[in-house]
């Protein structure tokens, strides 16, 4: 709130409200947000995919958002924007946009990848791995999708960095449900609600991410457990 009083508008400040509404369970405050709130139009609020677009679940938006990105990729990181464009059209449905923005992605980050200094920063390196692993499961390739996502989540641990190591938790949850693979993400989802923990058995509920789990009986008995 504060933030908001003194940068009216600023995307990174509004992309906090929705996960800690969400992570509350409170849908209804969720939608009154994005009602009273208008999407940024500064290019660096586009990182990522864009939770206020799900919430509402409004095609227009999401397709306007889409060019937006792509028209201003220059802006921000390239290998991030196309992460959201396969998102995007994954959410419209649309398979062979899909397809395409994941290959941008992989052929933006796989040659990084190759040719990164393994005794660099790790954060650099599980941002790489988690990248071309989120790449992998837009294309259709799980096998390839998981093992990237993983490798991210082991070379930083909580230990090493306690927020950025859920950024690459997030991914490989959304790489575990992308390619269909639903048990081991309800298992992972487990590990995700021990606390400490932005995530919550309200949030596994709520969040656009885990809507394809919602009829799986191992994920309907998880968010019940804390409900």
């Amino acid at each position: 709130d504060i933030a908001l009083a003194l940068r009216p508008g600023w995307g990174d400040a509004l992309a906090l409200f929705l996960p800690n509404y969400l992570g509350k369970g409170d849908t209804a405050a969720a939608r009154r947000f994005v009602q009273q709130h208008t999407l940024p139009s500064d290019a660096s609020s586009f990182t990522g995919p864009d939770q206020m677009l799900f919430v509402t679940h409004d095609r227009a938006a999401m397709e306007g958002r889409l060019r937006y990105v792509l028209e201003n990729a220059a802006d921000v990181s390239a290998a991030r924007v196309y992460w959201a464009a396969a998102q995007w059209a994954h959410r419209l449905g649309e398979l062979d946009r899909q397809r395409g923005f994941a290959d941008s992605l992989r052929s933006s980050v796989e040659p990084l990848l190759r040719e990164l200094d393994k005794t660099i920063n790790p954060r650099v390196h599980a941002s790489l791995e988690s990248l071309t692993g989120l790449a992998h499961a837009y294309r259709g390739n799980p096998d390839a999708a998981v093992r990237h996502a993983r490798r991210a989540v082991e070379l930083v641990p909580a230990e090493l960095d306690a927020i950025e190591a859920w950024e690459y938790r997030d991914m490989l949850l959304e790489v575990l449900i992308v390619t269909g693979r639903h048990d081991e993400a309800v298992a992972f989802a487990r590990e995700m609600i021990r606390p400490p923990s932005p995530w919550s058995a309200a949030r596994l509920r709520t969040d656009p991410l885990t809507e394809p789990l919602r009829n799986h009986a191992g994920f309907r008995r998880l968010v019940g457990e804390n409900h």
